[in-house]
């Protein structure tokens, strides 16, 4: 609860929007969204890679059809 009100998570938050307004000017709004959304899911891998990586689990390879 606290955390809300702490500087720092309030400007954590407020670089999403910016980063929103700054790629809308070179990309348009829709792909903007998108791009800034999707850097969740990338983070959620990466962090998926390390952890496996630091329990020493095998890699399996991902195929796509």
């Amino acid at each position: 609860f606290l955390a809300a009100f702490n500087p720092w998570a309030w400007a954590l938050w407020l670089i999403y929007p910016a980063q929103i307004i700054r790629l809308a000017r070179r990309d348009g709004w829709e792909q903007a969204l998108f791009l800034t959304l999707g850097k969740f899911p990338e983070v959620l891998g990466v962090l998926e890679y390390v952890w496996r990586r630091l329990l020493r689990r095998e890699q399996t390879l991902i195929e796509y059809k």
